[in-house]
């Protein structure tokens, strides 16, 4: 790492001689999309290279590889040739992560099950990236390099996605997880106590509560038709008299919907003062929770919106019968997809690519 950074190559991370982690590359995806993987020619740096690329395809990284000459370190490297031949070295010798599979799982034969077994290998990787888009592209290269029919090809990662997604769905149902729906339920729920118990609340900026949850969710609608018909009612009600009372509220309801009204405010958010004194929550401090539970709220809402909205272009990009078409999809998603990626980033879980 340190002779990386004297070759004015600052972006080098170390292993530190552990194995990488599905962690750390996460972490990694953080900071950039792209990883080169660097390592030692021998057998040792191959095995880590290969067990490195799945890693790095699952976590939605562009992976290419650059192998040192055998008995080579950055450090040997450097001293020996020079920062500038190892920053040429490195540019050169890159290659994606196919070739790098094909050249070096081959090395041991040319027979029938050795190149059986490399392109089982590729696949494997293939079926890991998570893009569609990105998985396709790759799944044509594929083709190209190795000749395998296109419909072969996408049968087999089809097959090992299907294997993969029924294995993380045994697992998943050892825990009790929430499913899509009851999640979408109960963030609409929580935004609607949000309004009946805080509605009137003015945050730091002179708005009230109430305003600010609807101008937000101008852009979103709810899902479930009981928490849509509240909303309903209660913007009505508030446009009337944004002075009502919760229970006032509630009076005016249809009986249908008081009893889910009284349901959704029970013990939610709505801390009596003794338990403000015993925690030493002051109002103002509620406050600025109830604001940032209702922003988290509605940019979780949306992120889901444009994640269903990518998930039918990923569906519909393969009917295209025409390039013209296929671009129109391509330019769809990225668009699509850039605006999840801004919802991301104030969610917390950002991709900053590095420069």
């Amino acid at each position: 790492m340190i002779a990386l950074h004297r070759a004015d190559i600052p972006t080098g991370i170390a292993t530190s001689g552990t194995a990488l982690t599905e962690a750390q590359a996460s972490l990694l995806k953080r900071f950039t999309p792209k990883v080169t993987l660097l390592f030692d020619g021998d057998h040792a740096g191959r095995q880590a290279i290969l067990r490195g690329i799945d890693l790095l395809l699952a976590a939605a990284l562009e992976v290419r590889v650059v192998l040192l000459p055998t008995g080579q370190d950055p450090d040997t490297y450097l001293h020996q040739y020079g920062a500038e031949a190892l920053q040429h070295y490195l540019t050169e010798k890159s290659q994606d992560f196919i070739t790098f599979k094909m050249y070096h799982l081959l090395r041991e034969g040319q027979d029938p099950q050795a190149q059986t077994t490399a392109l089982q290998s590729i696949l494997e990787s293939l079926a890991l990236i998570p893009d569609p888009i990105k998985r396709a592209v790759y799944i044509q290269l594929t083709h190209k390099r190795t000749l395998l029919p296109l419909d072969t090809i996408q049968e087999r990662i089809d097959k090992l996605i299907h294997q993969r997604n029924r294995r993380q769905d045994k697992q998943e149902r050892k825990i009790p997880l929430l499913s899509k729906k009851e999640t979408d339920k109960q963030s609409e729920e929580v935004l609607l106590s949000l309004l009946l118990l805080h509605g009137k609340k003015e945050l730091p900026d002179g708005t009230p509560l109430a305003g600010h949850i609807f101008q937000a969710l101008e852009e979103v609608s709810f899902r479930t038709e009981i928490a849509s018909q509240l909303l309903h009612h209660f913007r009505q009600a508030w446009e009337r008299d944004p002075t009502l009372s919760t229970s006032q509220f509630i009076a005016t309801l249809p009986e249908a919907l008081k009893e889910k009204a009284v349901h959704i405010i029970s013990d939610r958010l709505h801390p009596s003062e003794e338990w403000n004194k015993r925690h030493h929550i002051s109002l103002s401090s509620i406050e600025q929770m109830v604001r940032k539970i209702v922003q988290r709220n509605i940019l979780h809402r949306k992120k889901n919106f444009l994640q269903e909205l990518l998930r039918e272009q990923s569906r519909l990009m393969p009917q295209a019968k025409t390039k013209e078409e296929t671009d129109q999809y391509l330019t769809r998603y990225g668009q699509i997809k850039e605006l999840e990626l801004e919802i991301r980033k104030e969610l917390g879980v950002a991709i900053l690519a590095a420069k």
